[in-house]
């Protein structure tokens, strides 16, 4: 994952004008090449760079340069579509107007970055869809790569095909290094999974133990959505040589199906991965079905089946699930 920093674009700032224009010379090429149509007269492109900083600070409006290590990268560019917009416009929608990676950066990971940030901007805003137009040559094979589908419109404006992706929530996710002071949170998280978990009561004083141990082969984590905690995760094994264990995932009843176990598992396989472990399993009841579904879905592979005793004492028949990283 490459660490990227974003300049939000400010009205009124020379010197981020001039860079815009230089970059949009390159950009506004580069699009009529792959159009095939005559290039934009600089009264135009004039007046349409000047615009963009002009509309900056209208709400739900983001235009950023992007870097990385001090190198700039290009730029996205989106907003929510309004009932009032003028133009074509989709209302609620998320919307990519312009989005370009200088190509000497291109096939590198950094278009991926930037266009996760802008999905990112629009959940923030509380879009649930978003869509753009593609260039033909370059645009349509990323973009379809990023998970956009046709629509079968065509754009009055531009004469380009449509595409649509629904908004993936998760990424208003981040995991942070559970302790002693959020046992009560966790403690809450547990007990509203305690049935399907098959756990047993644990007291708050036992919970700050818990988390206060510094165990070397455990990690816990709070998972937090916009700062809400919303999913206790921990991570065991970690003193083993190839295959670490995603032993616990307890979310809260009110964000279940929104996302938040899928990027609880991304983010485990990511941690693990970045520590040098080449396979990551999970155990869960035969039933707890949607814990099944979700490590189906993410490619773990049953790798046993058979009887288990759950903390609360009980036997239950359960799956081991493996995935190699």
């Amino acid at each position: 994952m490459k660490k990227m920093q974003y300049v939000s674009l400010e009205k009124g700032n020379e010197e981020q004008k001039s860079l815009l224009n230089s970059l949009m010379i390159f950009y506004t090429a580069e699009l009529n090449k792959h159009r095939n149509s005559s290039s934009i007269s600089p009264e135009i492109l004039s007046r349409w760079i000047k615009s963009i900083p002009e509309l900056q600070g209208e709400p739900h409006r983001h235009f950023e340069f992007c870097y990385h290590e001090g190198e700039l990268i290009g730029f996205l560019y989106g907003k929510i579509d309004q009932p009032e917009h003028k133009g074509f416009i989709k209302p609620n929608y998320g919307y990519i107007m312009e989005f370009y990676v200088k190509p000497q950066y291109r096939r590198q990971g950094y278009g991926k970055e930037m266009f996760l940030r802008l999905e990112r901007l629009f959940a923030q805003d509380g879009a649930k869809q978003m869509y753009l137009t593609a260039d033909p040559v370059t645009g349509k094979p990323f973009w379809e790569s990023m998970g956009f589908k046709k629509t079968g419109e065509i754009s009055p404006e531009n004469k380009l095909e449509i595409y649509e992706k629904s908004i993936d929530i998760s990424c208003l996710c981040t995991a942070v290094p559970a302790v002693s002071k959020h046992a009560e949170l966790i403690m809450t998280l547990y007990q509203q999974n305690l049935e399907a978990l098959h756990g047993s009561t644990i007291e708050l004083e036992q919970w700050k133990k818990i988390l206060a141990a510094d165990d070397p082969d455990e990690q816990n984590f709070l998972i937090c959505r916009s700062s809400v905690p919303v999913a206790w995760l921990r991570i065991n094994g970690l003193l083993n040589k190839d295959m670490a264990w995603i032993s616990m995932l307890a979310v809260s009843d009110k964000y279940q199906r929104q996302g938040v176990g899928s990027y609880a598992i991304e983010f485990s396989e990511k941690f693990v991965k970045e520590k040098g472990f080449h396979k990551m399993a999970i155990h869960t009841t035969e039933d707890n079905l949607p814990a099944r579904n979700l490590y189906t879905k993410y490619g773990y592979i049953v790798a046993a089946h058979g009887e288990c005793t759950t903390g609360d004492g009980n036997k239950h028949m359960g799956y081991t699930f493996v995935k190699a990283l």
